[in-house]
């Protein structure tokens, strides 16, 4: 497994509410608010990172993730997320890692997203 020091920052175009009613109907909303479960789009950054580790997704188990909403997503926000290691150990060959993405609109912290995985090393 390669460094897991890595920083990576992807900027999103700005958010049009075409895009929130999609999501909306694919998730099934009945409401007409901002889904907090928007969120999830982006977490984009986390498979980034994995995928930099050159790792095979048999090895990678997705154990946990929390959302800490700070502001709200608005129509016309323009995310910019922060994905970077919040912690990484590693017990009998057995790594335990978990990411933090920030996600940021004009400098303003919306959303925090914490996603934990373990990841077996291969044996030869």
């Amino acid at each position: 497994m390669s460094s897991t020091n890595d920083t990576i920052v992807r900027e999103y175009g700005k958010i049009e509410s075409a895009q929130v009613e999609l999501f909306r109907k694919a998730v099934g909303a009945m409401s007409t608010a901002f889904p907090p479960t928007y969120a999830t789009i982006y977490r984009h950054p986390e498979f980034t990172w994995l995928d930099k580790l050159n790792l095979k997704l048999e090895n990678v188990l997705h154990t946990d993730q929390s959302y800490e909403f700070f502001e709200p997503l608005i129509i016309g926000d323009s995310p910019r997320v922060v994905t970077q290691t919040k912690s990484h150990r590693v017990r009998r060959g057995t790594h335990f890692l978990t990411l933090e993405s920030t996600v940021t609109c004009n400098g303003v912290k919306k959303i925090a997203i914490v996603s934990s995985f373990i990841i077996k090393e291969e044996t030869p």
